[in-house]
């Protein structure tokens, strides 16, 4: 397993951060051979654009689906507009079928689905 964190400094990030910090990640999943995935999005303050969105769909989605990631677990942020765009990304994301993804508002809910 690998868990992923955002901080609260994501509130600085531009564009390009994200995009880099999302084709790391990719790496880390493959590096690791990580079958699943804990991402710690609650103190999370960037807000993902659609532009974004569609860019995670087109360009982050076929790499994952490469790897042996079967199940990813997210907890969501508190700032609202963070939040509701990682939901918008998480139902895109899910609408392609693999990795399984699903939202949750506790740690302890997320460690359980991921490990049954």
């Amino acid at each position: 397993m690998l868990t992923s964190k955002w901080q609260p400094t994501s509130a600085e990030m531009v564009t390009t951060d994200f995009k880099r910090e999302m084709t790391l990640l990719i790496e880390h999943i493959k590096k690791f051979k990580a079958q699943y995935l804990l991402t710690l999005t609650n103190e999370m303050q960037f807000t993902i654009s659609p532009e974004l969105q569609e860019w995670v769909i087109g360009n982050i989605i076929p790499e994952l689906q490469k790897t042996g990631l079967k199940k990813q677990a997210m907890i969501v942020p508190h700032e609202f507009f963070a939040k509701l765009s990682v939901e918008q990304t998480i139902h895109d994301i899910n609408s392609t079928k693999r990795p399984i993804t699903k939202i949750f508002s506790h740690k302890e809910g997320a460690m359980e689905w991921l490990y049954n």
